[in-house]
């Protein structure tokens, strides 16, 4: 029932104070310190993040719980999308169906990049043909930096 910190100090206190025990001396013991979100969720499970990969949903995430202004825009996201197989052409009329804010950039195999505001993902997912919507590798670090979600 304690929290992290005192649960650990008491434990420490315990090896101490251990006459003739093995682990006793603070070598065995001083080093370890509370770690990580000492408060927060203790579940082990991932997010549930559906078809999209980890940073786009946690982007979609802190987009969709924000509060925003009147008229406001969603950012324009690139993203790639996995389809079950090859591309068709009844797949590009389908994403472009989607909104006129979306444009297909380009298709090869079972791939294709899409250009789209962020809240949009969620559609694109939603899709039957889709197996994946993630940002491609170069996006990572820098999609979402300054100005971003």
């Amino acid at each position: 029932g304690l929290d992290l910190a005192e649960a650990l100090r008491q434990a420490q206190l315990v090896l101490l104070k251990d006459e003739g025990g093995s682990y006793q001396h603070p070598l065995y013991w001083a080093a370890f310190v509370p770690y990580g979100d000492w408060g927060g969720d203790t579940s082990t499970e991932p997010p549930d993040t559906g078809k999209l990969d980890y940073e786009l949903y946690r982007a979609l995430e802190q987009w969709t719980q924000r509060e925003h202004l009147p008229g406001e825009t969603p950012p324009m996201v690139s993203v790639l999308v996995v389809l079950a197989d090859s591309v068709t052409q009844d797949d590009i009329e389908t994403l472009e169906a989607l909104s006129e804010d979306l444009e297909v950039e380009g298709a090869f195999g079972r791939l294709v990049q899409v250009a789209l505001p962020l809240p949009l993902v969620e559609a694109v997912e939603s899709l039957p043909r889709v197996r994946s919507v993630s940002l491609p590798p170069e996006a990572h670090s820098n999609q979402f930096d300054e100005g971003g979600t």
